[in-house]
């Protein structure tokens, strides 16, 4: 009987062992990975044939790079990260429309406006969050693009 109490014993302390080791291993290098509040946001914006220029007005810390493509459309690629904030308040911001891009057309241009953090800073809990946004454009190779930054 003392036997078989030994053996109980030592198969329930090996499989804790075994368990500690499998869900105490380092998880910070999995989240900086693959970041918990992500998304990245898609948009096509049809150009008409007389729009030969785009203007981006943006923030100043707002980072930003456009390339060049055989297309005849503007695509625009949004991706956000926010840190030290739970999913429902990246699914609140999303909801509200915090990233958004608008677009209007002057004579000749097309102006694209950025409207993201220009609102206040973000704090959740009393605690900052960091909140990065990453803007990209393929533009049209016959287009002229213009960047204008917010100070």
């Amino acid at each position: 009987m003392n036997l078989r109490l030994l053996q109980t014993s030592c198969c329930l302390l090996l499989c804790s062992l075994s368990f500690t080791t499998i869900f105490a291993q380092d998880s910070s290098s999995l989240s900086k990975k693959y970041p918990k509040n992500s998304k990245v946001l898609y948009r096509t914006i049809k150009v008409k044939k007389e729009i030969g220029h785009i203007v981006v007005n943006i923030d100043e810390e707002q980072s930003f790079e456009y390339d060049y493509w055989e297309g005849d459309a503007i695509l625009v690629e949004q991706e956000i990260y926010l840190e030290n904030a739970p999913n429902s308040v990246f699914n609140e911001l999303m909801r509200k429309k915090r990233y958004k891009i608008s677009e209007s057309f002057q004579a000749n241009v097309l102006v694209l406006q950025y409207q993201g953090k220009s609102t206040k800073d973000l704090q959740v809990n009393y605690k900052d969050v960091n909140e990065r946004v990453h803007l990209k454009l393929l533009v049209p190779e016959k287009m002229g693009v213009e960047l204008k930054r917010k100070i």
